[in-house]
């Protein structure tokens, strides 16, 4: 969820983004309306959460203190795809050498990064 830097009612734009992320009760509805595990710890522990019985392993996972997301990047998420496309050429067999491709996918997403900041 983001507000485009044109814009012509950010705060507005921004009090939306800040109950839609931050609310508990605005996080469970939405959850609940889209079907999704739902963005904060504290709407994973509410009882409005409707489980359904084919969703409840994500919501499992979701709530299970080892689990975690990617780390926020100053690239955005390039560097999640840029390690995907090295995946993809591996598994084709378009790429041969395991290291290698490693190692150059590691540069990219430096210099990536890099330009970036």
């Amino acid at each position: 969820m983001g507000i485009a830097s044109t814009s012509a009612q950010q705060n507005a734009a921004w009090e939306l983004v800040k109950y839609m992320t931050t609310d508990t009760d605005a996080v469970v509805a939405f959850s609940n309306a889209i079907h999704n595990v739902p963005s904060t710890l504290e709407a994973l522990k509410s009882p409005k959460l409707k489980v359904e019985p084919g969703f409840r392993t994500f919501l499992d996972i979701a709530r299970h203190p080892k689990s975690n997301t990617t780390p926020a990047q100053a690239d955005g998420g390039a560097y999640q795809v840029t390690l995907q496309d090295f995946g993809y050429a591996y598994e084709s067999g378009k790429e041969k050498d395991l290291k290698a491709g490693l190692e150059k996918t590691a540069r990219q997403i430096d210099t990536d990064l890099a330009k970036a900041k």
